[in-house]
């Protein structure tokens, strides 16, 4: 079941991370520089995407790599759905694609962050959009 709210918390969160550590594009977590593109936040704000102490990624969102009907699948699969109520909202309010909005030539971080935070702004008028 979908939770404007939560979904509503994880783009709010996103922007802060974007924030905190940075915007990039071409991947959602550069670790040469430490920056994020919107949907890599995204999943992070979701869980789904973790950053070791050391820098390494740690996709927790890949229901694959876990036994069929594991709690740990289940867990993965929560995560990948937060992440996809986000860029789902995204599409529907801003009108394009968050990887590919993110990575259009010319895009700026503070594009970026000024669409996340109308996705949340927008739901939070009409949770109908999520």
């Amino acid at each position: 079941m979908l939770d404007v709210q939560q979904t509503i918390e994880d783009t709010k969160a996103a922007v802060e991370i974007l924030k905190t550590h940075g915007w990039g594009q071409g991947q959602d977590y550069s670790p040469l520089t430490g920056c994020y593109c919107a949907y890599g936040a995204v999943r992070t704000a979701a869980g789904g995407l973790v950053i070791t102490n050391d820098g390494r990624e740690c996709n927790l969102d890949v229901a694959g790599l876990h036994p069929m009907g594991s709690s740990e699948q289940t867990e993965a699969l929560r995560r990948r759905n937060r992440a996809s109520n986000v860029g789902r909202a995204f599409y529907r309010i801003i009108g394009q694609d968050i990887v590919h909005y993110n990575d259009t030539d010319g895009r700026t971080k503070e594009q970026v962050i000024r669409a996340l935070e109308t996705v949340a702004a927008e739901l939070g008028k009409d949770p109908g959009l999520a």
